[in-house]
């Protein structure tokens, strides 16, 4: 009875050793692409799925990580600014510039609001997540 009990920790034990190095594993290796921001630089296109967008207007953004300055389309007008990075935080800042043509039929303010509720991203299979806590804000895939 004895060597039963000390047998079932032992096994227990083992099986929590395990998970613990397992989920520890898959937290690192999501920390460190997260933490690798240069996989934020370049071009990425708006998936029209994200928010309610007409198909003619197509968002695109450019991210220069060194300079942590953007660029890009709102999918109407012009838009550049610049963002804070730090390790998965995003933060667009509120003085973004864009031109002003009449965007008829798209509601580029809900664009724009959704840019500046960012507060962290996720990079995933070349799509770029910008979420807003626990929501996704706007979705793109690489350029």
């Amino acid at each position: 009875m004895v060597f039963a009990t000390a047998f079932a920790i032992a096994c227990n034990t083992t099986n929590e050793t395990n998970t613990t190095a397992a989920t520890d594993t898959v937290r690192a290796s999501t920390e460190t692409a997260l933490a690798d921001s240069s996989l934020l630089n370049g071009n990425w296109q708006l998936l029209p799925d994200t928010i309610n967008v007409a198909g003619k207007f197509i968002a695109t953004i450019q991210f220069d990580v060194a300079k942590k300055t953007f660029g890009g389309s709102t999918g109407c007008n012009r838009m550049s600014g610049n963002f804070t990075l730090k390790g998965d935080t995003l933060k667009f800042d509120n003085r973004m510039v864009t031109t002003k043509m009449a965007c008829t039929g798209y509601d580029e303010s809900m664009f724009i609001q959704n840019m500046l509720s960012t507060n962290h991203y996720i990079i995933r299979n070349n799509e770029l997540f910008m979420m807003n806590y626990d929501k996704v804000a706007l979705r793109w895939v690489r350029k």
